[in-house]
């Protein structure tokens, strides 16, 4: 995860430079996608299976961004508990479910 947010940050400060630095032959597919807040590029919509229009796209584009931001608040939570019981996620879950 901080791989990605490293280069996306690099990105946003100095549009289209991960497309020039060397990255194992993918420098062209780190291009992004031309708008330095939203990197997505090629990767986003690899197969075109998502919409055709630019506002089905946009809201492909928001419903990925909600739900990477949810998926992060979710690691923040197994860390909390760990934290706070002193036991890890699994174990917990062991023990709610025998309660």
């Amino acid at each position: 995860m901080q791989f990605a947010e490293l280069k996306r940050w690099q990105d946003f400060k100095y549009p289209g430079s991960q497309a020039k630095q060397y990255f194992v032959g993918l420098e062209a597919v780190m291009g992004g996608s031309g708008d330095p807040a939203y990197p997505g590029g090629p990767w986003f919509n690899m197969f075109n299976l998502g919409g055709k229009s630019e506002a089905e796209m946009k809201k492909l584009k928001l419903n990925e961004i909600k739900n990477g931001r949810l998926a992060m608040i979710a690691v923040f939570g197994y860390g909390a508990q760990a934290v706070l019981t002193g036991k890890g996620p699994y174990e917990n879950l062991l023990d709610h479910l025998a309660d």
